[in-house]
């Protein structure tokens, strides 16, 4: 990651730079909805977890956001990367779910 960021500031309008960091984020992404669809798995008796983790929405919408910065990448490089951005945005919104099982 640190390379692909390093090389994506040294080439901001460059093709190769955008596709490699739009696909590590779709890679990334993927990763993590793996993860957390295992983790909900292996925990399905603890209705905590599955409260916390059992909708997958957000993730599926990151990883449709992510798809379409990696399209987009090869036509216009900049637009990928604005696109990676506005899927980040979806991250910084607290999920609620998590304050309320909390409080309980």
């Amino acid at each position: 990651m640190p390379f692909t960021t390093n090389w994506l500031g040294d080439n901001i309008w460059a093709h190769d730079p955008e596709i490699l960091y739009a696909a590590l984020f779709l890679l990334a992404n993927l990763t993590w909805l793996c993860m957390i669809k295992n983790l909900v798995k292996v925990n399905a008796h603890n209705a905590c977890v599955t409260k916390i983790l059992g909708d997958y929405r957000k993730s599926y919408r990151t990883l449709l956001l992510n798809v379409l910065a990696l399209v987009i990448a090869f036509f216009v490089p900049i637009g990928g990367l604005i696109i990676n951005v506005l899927s980040f945005l979806l991250w910084v919104v607290p999920d609620k779910r998590i304050e309320k099982i909390k409080n309980k």
